[in-house]
């Protein structure tokens, strides 16, 4: 009777509770552990340094925009000058008066756009 027991009782284990299958748990279980400190490691160590690299990038992709922006604002600046200076002459040309062309229409805005 005691061979038999030991036969079913062998025979009713969990085929997962060999030493093959803890071996290979404990194998699993120190990857798992290794790969978690390598992920650790490199977040300190790198994160740091693409964090460095970012902002470097932000800012000059900031100052770009910034200098596009203020590249447009100029524009915007020499146009409207430049619209101004064409309203004083259509003034002048509806109702000529010799104040206006001397107040409104400086000889730098005829230099300027080339009528000399």
């Amino acid at each position: 009777m005691g061979f038999r027991h030991r036969l079913s009782a062998a025979c009713q284990a969990s085929p997962f509770s060999g030493l093959r299958f803890q071996i290979l748990g404990v194998v699993g279980l120190v990857a798992v552990v290794l790969l978690g400190c390598q992920f650790a490691i490199a977040s300190l160590f790198l994160g740091h340094s693409f964090k460095q690299l970012e902002t470097a990038r932000v800012n000059r992709d900031t100052q770009r925009v910034q200098a596009a922006l203020n590249e447009v604002l100029d524009s915007l600046a020499a146009a409207a000058a430049d619209e101004a200076s064409w309203d004083a002459t259509y003034r002048y040309a509806e109702r000529p008066n010799l104040n206006d062309l001397v107040n409104n229409l400086p000889v730098s805005t005829l230099s300027e756009n080339r009528l000399n």
